[in-house]
C-alpha cells in the first residue's frame, strides 16, 4: 500500500521529467507534430544552434553513402562524417545564430544531410552566400556575396562539380566568366578586354542589367507616388 509520502516523491518526479523535458538543453524536446523529431540546441563560444534530430528507431535504418556528409548529435554536441554518423542524426530546420543574434546559417537536413536552399551571412549580418543542395550533394544555383551583400560570384553545380557558366562580378558588374565541364574548367573570358557592343556575352549581360535597373526605377517610383 503506498503512503503519502510514496505520492508525494512520484509526484516530485513527474514534475522533474516534465521540466526536463520542457527546458530543452539536456537533449531537446520532442515536437508536437511529430513524435520521431526531437528539436536540440547547442551552443558554442560565439554561438548557438537550434536545429532537430531524428528518433534512433528511425535513422538505424538509414545506410550512409560514401561521399555524402552526415551530420548528427553525439554528446551533445554536433558533429559531421563523410560516408557515416553515429548518434542521432540532423533531421529538419537548422538555424546557427551568433551571440549578438545575428544569424550565421540557415537550411534544411534530411537524414543527416544538407537539402534545398541554404543562406549563410556575414558577421554584419549581410549576405555571405546560398547554396543548394540535393540529399547531401551540390546541386544548383550558387551565389557568393562580399561583406556589403553584393554578389561577386555566381554559377551553378551539378552532382557537387560545378557546371556550366560561372561568373565572377565587381561591384555588382560581370568582370570574368568560366567555362566548367564536371568540375574542370575548359576556358574563361575576361569581360574587361572584350568589345562590349560586339561580344554577345556583354551585350546580353547589359541589357539584363538595364532591364532590372529600369525596373528597380519603376517600382521607385510607384513607392513614391504612393506615398
Amino acid at each position: 500500500m503506498k503512503t503519502g509520502k510514496d505520492r508525494h516523491m512520484k509526484l516530485l518526479y513527474l514534475l522533474a521529467l516534465l521540466a526536463l523535458l520542457l527546458s530543452g538543453n539536456v537533449y531537446g524536446q520532442f515536437s508536437l507534430y511529430d513524435p520521431d523529431i526531437q528539436s536540440f540546441t547547442a551552443k558554442g563560444d560565439s554561438f548557438y544552434v537550434e536545429t532537430e534530430i531524428i528518433s534512433m528507431t528511425k535513422h538505424r535504418k538509414i545506410k550512409p553513402g560514401d561521399t555524402r556528409i552526415y551530420s548528427w548529435v553525439l554528446g551533445g554536441q554536433i558533429q559531421s562524417n563523410q560516408g557515416g554518423y553515429t548518434g542521432r542524426l540532423l533531421h529538419g530546420d537548422y538555424t546557427s545564430i551568433n551571440n549578438d543574434r545575428t544569424m550565421r546559417e540557415q537550411g534544411t537536413y534530411w537524414y543527416g544531410l544538407k537539402d534545398g536552399f541554404w543562406k549563410y551571412w556575414h558577421s554584419n549580418g549581410r549576405m555571405k552566400r546560398s547554396m543548394t543542395w540535393h540529399r547531401g550533394i551540390l546541386q544548383g544555383d550558387f551565389a557568393d556575396f562580399d561583406e556589403n551583400g553584393n554578389v561577386t560570384r555566381y554559377g551553378r553545380y551539378k552532382n557537387n562539380r560545378l557546371q556550366g557558366r560561372v561568373y565572377y562580378y565587381t561591384a555588382s558588374m560581370p568582370v570574368k566568366v568560366e567555362y566548367y565541364e564536371k568540375g574542370v574548367m575548359k576556358r574563361y573570358l575576361d569581360l574587361t578586354k572584350v568589345d562590349h557592343n560586339a561580344h554577345p556575352v556583354i551585350s546580353f549581360l547589359k541589357k539584363l542589367f538595364k532591364k532590372k535597373a529600369s525596373v528597380e526605377n519603376k517600382n521607385d517610383s510607384k513607392d513614391i507616388r504612393r506615398k
